[in-house]
């Protein structure tokens, strides 16, 4: 186990409260530190984990192995290229922010930037432009952009998003979403998409709330604080390589739906499994039985009958 999963299951014990006042104080008070992930699940009560009558979301076996099920108690959404058709318009206003300074981005480094936020963004730049380069402004430059570019023309909702997010509300699952970027884009993504009305914004995390960007699992484990959600019970929805990286050190069930990148062997070892879009992890979760429990309302494998093709993780 690495030392930030470590770090992640040691913070889960200490308990997450349950939804409503008690974790939204919480969620109010706790933030990451410097020091790491302690604190970061630290509310009152203990940690709300799989309990009688939990939703559950079918896992995709390997070939010739069958399906598995996990308890859901909480949902966590990325926001850009996952929810929004957004990363795009980010891999290209790299280019006009690092213009004025005599500099253009390559595939490396465009890759690498994904999902990250603040120090972790400073890191990248002077890794491939040297040390002197004024990350800080160049990052500041780029969220301008991006900020005029928004308000210009809104992003528009993934194929999918709002089946899922009807289908998480009929079930009546937690949800919470977690994003490198700034506060004030995501509410303003989520009111002008009409998003807006499934989630609280209280549950609203952004990289500003947290002290390490993805990879670190800070940003995902502040969610599901929040939530009053166990990470291992907590579902994490991401596109990006170091959003899967930081869903699996925080130990949650860490679905990939790829936007601009295929998942290759590494992410494909650290996800839960691979969905080709919302709509199947959609049909992943399950719906009250006759017994009153919620099963499994569909098959989740590639080539079942239902036609859906989520494709097995680690």
């Amino acid at each position: 186990m690495t030392e930030l999963a470590s770090d992640a299951r040691e913070g889960a014990m200490r308990g997450g409260g349950q939804r409503g006042g008690a974790a939204r104080e919480a969620g109010a008070r706790g933030r990451a530190t410097d020091g790491g992930v302690d604190g970061l699940l630290d509310g009152k009560g203990a940690v709300r984990g799989e309990r009688a009558g939990s939703v559950t979301i079918r896992i995709p076996g390997a070939p010739g192995k069958p399906d598995g099920r996990r308890a859901v108690t909480g949902v966590v959404f990325d926001m850009d290229g996952l929810m929004f058709d957004t990363q795009v318009v980010w891999d290209r206003l790299w280019t006009p922010a690092l213009a004025p300074y005599g500099l253009a981005p390559n595939p490396d480094f465009i890759r690498e930037m994904r999902g990250t936020t603040g120090n972790a963004t400073f890191a990248g730049l002077r890794r491939h432009f040297g040390d002197d380069v004024p990350a800080a402004q160049i990052y500041d430059d780029l969220r301008s952009l991006a900020a005029a570019e928004f308000v210009e023309h809104p992003a528009p909702a993934k194929p999918g998003l709002f089946t899922l997010l009807e289908r998480l509300r009929a079930l009546d699952v937690p949800r919470a979403v977690a994003s490198s970027s700034p506060r004030a884009m995501i509410l303003a993504n989520l009111r002008t998409s009409g998003a807006a009305a499934y989630f609280d914004d209280a549950d609203v995390v952004c990289g500003q709330d947290v002290a390490r960007s993805k990879p670190a699992p800070d940003i995902f484990l502040e969610a599901a604080r929040r939530l009053g959600s166990d990470p291992a019970s907590t579902v994490v929805l991401e596109d990006s390589f170091q959003g899967v990286r930081a869903g699996a050190a925080g130990g949650f069930v860490t679905i990939m739906v790829p936007d601009l990148q295929q998942p290759d062997d590494e992410i494909r070892a650290l996800a839960t499994c691979v969905c080709p879009s919302l709509t199947e992890v959609a049909a992943l979760l399950g719906a009250p039985d006759a017994s009153g429990t919620r099963g499994v309302g569909v098959r989740g494998t590639e080539g079942a009958e239902d036609g859906t093709a989520c494709g097995a993780g680690r």
